[in-house]
């Protein structure tokens, strides 16, 4: 509901402030061939493991006496997941995009979205990040794949130009497997240096505001 995305658009932007990077290089900017033009709202996050590693080394400048229990639960999470779920496979800065074809509605309890995590080796993300159970209901869909989580929900997911791609629609994942075209060219490679060079970030495509 609402209060949950003004709880969750509050977190980002508190997390955004110590954690700003230097600007991307030119180099990191082919990942914007990622996101389709179509993308009402882009959220970045500049990699899990990245990200979680730069939150660690601000911690133990600013709070060093609370840093070191607050790593030993971060170093296992990203080592050994939790849950049963782990994070094998992910690029450490490979970015995270979750993006939203339109703008979520604040009475709309869950929203379309689809996440794309930079991945070096897909399949090794896939077993690592379900559960065995979980996996046991993988399902071919075409060019994508589906899965049963243990709560009941249904996931749709693919390989698609170096990202683990999933959606909770099969439609919309599907239009992100076809053909598109994307941000890459239309945002200037300084807007793009910001949105890619910050641990966290947003985008709002306002030619595509409805």
């Amino acid at each position: 509901g609402r209060r949950a995305w003004t709880a969750l658009l509050a977190c980002f932007a508190l997390l955004a402030s110590p954690l700003n990077a230097p600007a991307a290089p030119a180099t990191d900017l082919a990942s914007l061939e990622a996101i389709p033009d179509a993308a009402q709202i882009v959220v970045h996050l500049r990699g899990i493991k990245g990200v979680a590693n730069r939150a660690m080394a601000f911690l133990e400048k600013a709070l060093p006496e609370q840093a070191g229990l607050d790593k030993t639960f971060v170093d296992d999470f990203l080592e050994e997941g939790i849950g049963g779920r782990k994070l094998a496979g992910l690029n450490a800065d490979g970015p995270v995009f979750i993006l939203f074809p339109e703008v979520p509605k604040p009475d709309a309890d869950k929203p379309k979205f689809l996440l794309l995590l930079s991945v070096s080796n897909f399949n090794a993300f896939r077993d690592g990040i379900f559960l065995a159970g979980e996996k046991k209901s993988i399902k071919s869909a075409g060019t994508a794949s589906s899965i049963e989580l243990e709560t009941g929900e249904k996931l749709f997911f693919a390989e698609h130009k170096g990202f683990f791609a999933a959606s909770q629609s099969d439609a919309l994942l599907g239009k992100y497997l076809g053909a598109w075209d994307s941000i890459a060219s239309k945002i200037g490679k300084g807007q793009g240096a910001r949105l890619l060079g910050n641990d966290i970030s947003f985008f709002v495509n306002l030619a595509r505001l409805s």
